[in-house]
């Protein structure tokens, strides 16, 4: 089905790229702003607040409604796998990115490949709803 292909494929896609946010705070707080562990609790503690309040379970959500009940353990994995097993990957090419061009530059091209990943994801939207609408639709006949 589309949609689950979609939706793993853009939790890869920002597990790879945004993820690896963490791994530059340090040289964020101390080489750019030219601060110290203060600078850096405040860098860290702003994303988490941004994480609540973006609340970022929609797509998992999304993905255990449309899935059908003896295939749910199986995209869950899947999941747990795009989200999980990219951003250690994610780390160490950011890392090796900021090591050449500077954290700025690898944090500005990680922000375009999201950007670019959620324009085409938003591209193909209306495709991706008709195909929810099927998909919940035959789960409530079901029901």
């Amino acid at each position: 089905m589309r949609p689950i292909r979609l939706f793993l494929l853009l939790v890869a896609l920002i597990s790879l790229t945004a993820s690896p946010y963490t791994v530059l705070m340090p040289i964020f707080a101390r080489d750019v702003f030219g601060g110290d562990a203060h600078t850096l609790g405040f860098l860290v503690g702003s994303a988490g607040l941004g994480a609540v309040i973006g609340t970022a379970a929609s797509v998992n959500m999304m993905l255990q409604t449309i899935v059908d009940e003896d295939k749910r353990g199986r995209i869950i994995s899947f999941y747990a796998m795009a989200f999980l097993g990219m951003a250690p990957v994610g780390g160490l090419i950011a890392g090796s990115l900021a090591g050449q061009l500077g954290a700025p530059a690898t944090a500005m091209i990680d922000g375009a490949c999201c950007l670019l990943g959620t324009l085409a994801l938003m591209r193909g939207l209306p495709a991706i709803r008709a195909d929810l609408r099927r998909a919940l639709a035959r789960l409530t006949e079901k029901a």
